[in-house]
């Protein structure tokens, strides 16, 4: 029986012994990495983050790895990448609001949206940071009517005063919410070139259409009276089966841009007004805080 518990004693020494030195070396390799941040090398303090993460025998560690790998990513302006880091071990709240934020700054706003329905699965609830990022991808996404929703949600979070300005805010803001082009109107009137570049506020852009297609138009029917049939067919059908197509497709690209254009100026607006007095209350609260 003591033959067994001394052979126990010699593993379990073994073993702790190989694990404390695991842990020691992932720390160290863990500090060459941040030595190569500290000098804002971030390609290399990735590289040796990533190093860190195949190599260490600890979640904890590894976990600590991406985390700062992503940041690496994320102050080198590379969004996805950072995003697609911290997706490989989300393990907690922040990790599901970097996830989100970088994919809102890298202009992927479904995939925002995804990972905060997710984290408000994981986490029940969002906190206001999660919920300001909400709003903003929704808004992007022209899903004004749960951005309200949301928007109302972060108000009633915050405290009296905030409350208030933020109500007031949102109030302001999406009583005024862009008035856009109809899709299917501009697709009905495309069927007359230059009618839907006019419908998109273009009118110099509508009459160059117009005035190209009934040129062609004009050129193949006095052809066709000529008798000239062969020219009337090649260079009059032939230039209209260009322009007419082509004059469509702008005639809606025009109503594309025009209301992205509207949708881009009143998120700019929101988001400037929005964040500006979050973060005066924000601050507010921790300055009365540290003074309490």
């Amino acid at each position: 029986m003591s033959r067994y518990y001394i052979i126990y004693i010699f593993l379990f020494a073994i073993f702790s012994g190989t694990e404390n030195l695991s842990s020691q070396t992932a720390n160290a390799d863990l500090n060459v990495a941040d030595e190569y941040f500290s000098r804002k090398d971030y390609a290399l303090a990735a590289a040796e983050y990533e190093r860190v993460f195949y190599n260490s025998d600890s979640r904890d560690v590894s976990h600590k790895a991406l985390q700062r790998k992503a940041v690496c990513y994320k102050l080198s302006g590379k969004y996805k990448e950072a995003a697609t880091t911290l997706e490989r071990m989300p393990v907690d709240y922040k990790d599901y609001y970097q996830i989100s934020l970088c994919h809102y700054l890298n202009n992927d706003f479904l995939k925002a949206e995804n990972t905060i329905t997710k984290c408000e699965l994981y986490f029940d609830s969002l906190k206001e940071d999660m919920l300001l990022i909400k709003i903003l991808t929704l808004n992007e996404l022209n899903d004004y009517t749960n951005s309200e929703i949301t928007a109302e949600q972060l108000a009633t979070m915050l405290k009296n005063n905030a409350n208030i300005d933020i109500s007031s805010v949102i109030d302001s803001l999406y009583s005024d919410l862009p008035k856009f082009k109809n899709e299917k109107t501009a697709k009905f009137l495309a069927f007359i070139p230059g009618l839907a570049q006019i419908y998109a506020g273009e009118p110099v852009k509508g009459l160059v259409a117009f005035t190209l297609n009934a040129t062609t138009i004009g050129f193949g029917i006095w052809q066709f009276i000529d008798n000239c049939y062969l020219t009337a067919y090649s260079v009059g059908a032939g230039m209209l089966s260009i322009t007419y197509p082509g004059a469509l497709r702008n005639g809606m690209y025009e109503v594309r841009k025009y209301n992205h254009r509207k949708a881009a100026q009143f998120n700019m607006n929101f988001k400037h007004k929005l964040i500006s007095t979050v973060q005066y209350h924000l601050q507010k609260n921790k300055s009365d805080t540290s003074v309490q």
